[in-house]
């Protein structure tokens, strides 16, 4: 639609330019001033030619056209008439009556009297009709044209206000599309919000974890340690009672409670086996629990799958 806009404005800009408004004023002003002039003539003429012509008779003699002449002129005319020599009066009527297309059916000599030819008058009334109707229209077409503004400023304003609008629409479109990208934008930022939430929830459940865990691996620890002192304590009590029965084995070989000390040694090498067994596996929790940790810094942005799972195996 805008380009159909712009290709009117085009043409009218184009067509206003070949006019030139303020050079065809000119020339009408002139062409109304003729016009004008001419009219004020032609009435002067048409008063001129009534008064010549009004309710006269004129009679002509056959013989010498003189002064048995009764004329149906104007007094005024009438008086300049009789100026005339008689011998120029007849040739005066001729040139009067040089006009007429035919001899007039009513001029009749010897007595007779003349009267205008009546189709001959209808045609002159038809001519003046038609030039006073063009005259008046083209005088009402100059009354409206000669104060009218120059719409080709009007015109170029037009196409610049539309070259506007049309950028406007286009910012306007590009406007949108920025608040669009500003909602996408917003919704990303509060689901990287609700990330971090779940994140940092994430990280309040790992550390309750890795302190779980470090509670447990230490109640382990504690509870082997016991149960390694207890047993400890179990074989030095067993050890003092067979170091005493072995000395009571001197005096009677045959008591059924005496132990070797190969025995012995080789017992308490199993709890301490079972000892360093232990440590390392509570080192190798607080590894994995190091581990973890790290892996949960890396995660943290996207998201935090991969610590729930190691979570979930830590917890195993």
């Amino acid at each position: 639609m805008a380009d159909t806009i712009d290709e009117g404005l085009a043409t009218a800009i184009q067509l206003w330019k070949g006019i030139n408004l303020s050079n065809l004023q000119r020339d009408l002003d002139q062409q109304g001033l003729e016009i004008v002039e001419n009219q004020k003539d032609s009435l002067l003429s048409r008063k001129k030619l009534a008064e010549q012509t009004r309710g006269k008779q004129l009679r002509v003699s056959s013989a010498h056209c003189s002064t048995s002449l009764y004329t149906f002129l104007s007094p005024r005319y009438d008086a300049e008439f009789k100026k005339i020599p008689d011998e120029d009066k007849l040739q005066q009527f001729k040139t009067l009556l040089k006009g007429l297309s035919h001899r007039p059916s009513h001029l009749v000599l010897n007595h007779e009297i003349w009267q205008p030819h009546q189709p001959y008058q209808g045609e002159i009334d038809s001519i003046t009709r038609r030039t006073k109707f063009a005259e008046n229209a083209f005088l009402s077409l100059y009354k409206v044209l000669a104060e009218a503004p120059d719409p080709l400023p009007l015109f170029e304003v037009a196409v610049e206000q539309t070259s506007k609008l049309s950028e406007l629409h286009s910012l306007q479109l590009d406007n949108e599309r920025l608040r669009e990208d500003l909602a996408e934008a917003n919704r990303q930022a509060a689901q990287l919000r609700g990330s971090e939430a779940n994140a940092a929830k994430l990280q309040q459940k790992l550390g309750k974890v890795e302190a779980k865990i470090e509670d447990m691996v230490d109640e382990q620890v504690a509870q082997k340690e016991t149960e390694m002192k207890n047993l400890m304590d179990e074989r030095i009590r067993n050890y003092k009672e067979r170091h005493v029965l072995g000395a009571f084995d001197s005096y009677f070989p045959t008591h059924p409670h005496s132990l070797s000390e190969h025995e012995l040694q080789r017992s308490l090498n199993q709890a301490r086996d079972q000892l360093t067994m232990l440590q390392h596996t509570h080192d190798n929790t607080q590894a994995k629990l190091i581990d973890h940790s790290q892996k949960y810094g890396e995660c943290r942005v996207g998201g935090g799958g991969a610590v729930a799972r190691g979570l979930g195996k830590a917890a195993e």
